[in-house]
């Protein structure tokens, strides 16, 4: 009767709690869908053997772009504890949400947050033992990361000039959407700018720039499979006059690099143990056109998409009991 009381109370509160409301907002700079709550119900020190107990797993959006695809599973139950009506528990424990929005920050309005909950019956233990069980929930979600990187570009002679009067050229700007997902860009710590080198007598001018994108999440991105683990796909588009890609991914000319599932000329961008994946992108200028062009900017915009997981555990202790 107790769990019976317990079930309907948990239910109104989910009813009641599937949308923003009035809670206040909150935002983190490294996360997309966290596990904001995960509890287990009776939350005593023991249960027993046979009794029922409620899993309450609670998921939010704080980052800054929507999630979709949301799933959460519970592992550990599976044909182990039982359905509420004795069968055993199935092998694929899930439920799942279309799309969480996130919070606005501006408006102090929080990001959409779901509770998926679950009734089961302890496992039967033998009378006289004491076995601790750790129940694991996994949440997993489609997200995207937002990029954007501006470089200051100068001719050789407009450089020469800014040396000359002690004037400094502008700095490069990186930003990044909120999310657990970041990209950083290495090679400015040994350049911050670009100088273009018009006084050659070759046609273009190749700039290397090292890319890297970085996990700072408290989970790890996830593949359509076991082999693709932490794959990214999306687009790397480049603005700017008189430059364009001279290799980056497979890429040799034009404005836009594609990142596929399948790779492009057999490169995939994936994100490997090292919870970081750098990659080389080649910015070819053209060089009569920055003959009279002193300085602009270049500007490399990012949209990138993976999928991404997060986990929690609790542990139900179950006391054994004597079976009839």
């Amino acid at each position: 009767m107790k769990i019976g009381l317990l079930s309907i109370l948990a239910l109104i509160f989910v009813a009641g709690c599937v949308g923003s409301g009035t809670r206040p907002a909150t935002i983190s700079d490294t996360e997309g869908v966290r596990i904001s709550s995960f509890t287990a119900t009776p939350s005593v020190t023991d249960v027993l053997s046979g009794d029922t107990v409620i899993f309450d797993v609670e998921v939010e959006n704080i980052g800054g772009t929507t999630a979709s695809g949301v799933e959460v599973t519970l592992s550990g139950i599976e044909n182990q504890w039982r359905e509420t009506s004795g069968v055993a528990a199935p092998q694929v424990i899930a439920k799942s949400f279309s799309s969480l929005r996130p919070p606005q920050a501006e408006r102090n309005i929080a990001g959409d947050f779901r509770i998926a909950q679950w009734e089961y019956m302890t496992p039967r233990i033998p009378e006289g033992l004491r076995t601790p069980l750790n129940i694991e929930a996994r949440v997993t979600y489609d997200y995207n990361t937002n990029g954007f990187l501006q470089l200051t570009a100068v001719n050789d002679e407009e450089f020469r000039r800014q040396q000359v009067i002690g004037s400094s050229i502008d700095p490069p700007v990186v930003q990044n959407s909120a999310g657990p997902l970041k990209l950083s860009v290495p090679s400015t710590e040994k350049s911050s700018f670009v100088i273009v080198d018009t006084a050659s007598t070759e046609p273009e001018f190749i700039y290397p720039l090292k890319i890297e994108f970085r996990n700072v999440g408290a989970g790890f991105p996830l593949g359509t499979d076991s082999t693709n683990q932490g794959r990214l796909t999306g687009t790397i588009k480049l603005l700017g006059p008189g430059v364009e890609f001279s290799s980056c991914l497979g890429v040799t000319s034009g404005r836009e690099v594609t990142l596929q599932d399948s790779g492009v000329n057999d490169v995939i961008v994936k994100l490997r143990d090292t919870q970081n994946v750098p990659i080389v992108c080649n910015l070819k200028f053209t060089t009569s056109e920055w003959q009279n062009r002193p300085t602009d900017k270049v500007s490399l915009v990012f949209d990138i998409d993976y999928t991404y997981f997060t986990k929690q555990t609790v542990t139900v202790n179950v006391l054994g009991r004597r079976t009839e």
